[in-house]
């Protein structure tokens, strides 16, 4: 150690200088979030990034990669960064994959019906269908095939998927 004073120069014992921590700065992201495309899950794309104070390369390995599929569920993905002078890093973050998104329903526009004074059977079509769950279906009130009074009925179909969605 050398240290500058008013008249020159003086000059310390020797020293050891000893970092203590890493060299190495890993960034992850705090929670990815994903919208369900189908039951399997979705493919998601996170950014992971490390730095190094003493080398210019650094090397991440991830447990999963980004663009990899993950299921509908809550996963961890854990990180490890080095450089080439042994820092390592250790970090993970949590990638959220749900269904949120309601089934769409397909009703008859502006049916009219013919019959007698009192009314008619009236057969309708009203279809469901979800981005994630295929088993989805309408459940419509009255029912198709119901007799309808003259005049304006109204109609209220609803479905719900797997995951709690529903649309009406």
């Amino acid at each position: 150690v050398r240290v500058p004073n008013g008249s020159g120069t003086l000059d310390s014992n020797a020293a050891t200088l000893r970092i203590v921590g890493t060299s190495v700065i890993l960034q992850v992201p705090n929670l990815v979030f994903a919208e369900a495309l189908s039951l399997q899950g979705s493919p998601v794309r996170f950014n992971v990034t490390a730095t190094s104070l003493f080398s210019d390369v650094t090397y991440v390995q991830c447990s999963s990669a980004s663009g990899d599929t993950f299921a509908i569920a809550r996963t961890n993905v854990d990180c490890v960064a080095t450089d080439d002078f042994g820092g390592v890093d250790r970090a993970s973050f949590p990638v959220q994959v749900a269904d949120t998104t309601p089934p769409t329903i397909r009703v008859p526009t502006d049916p009219t019906v013919f019959g007698s004074a009192d009314g008619s059977v009236f057969n309708y079509n009203a279809t469901a269908t979800d981005v994630v769950d295929p088993d989805v279906r309408a459940v419509c009130s009255p029912a198709s095939g119901s007799f309808f009074r003259v005049g304006t009925s109204p109609v209220t179909c609803t479905s719900s998927d797997r995951f709690q969605n529903t649309s009406t």
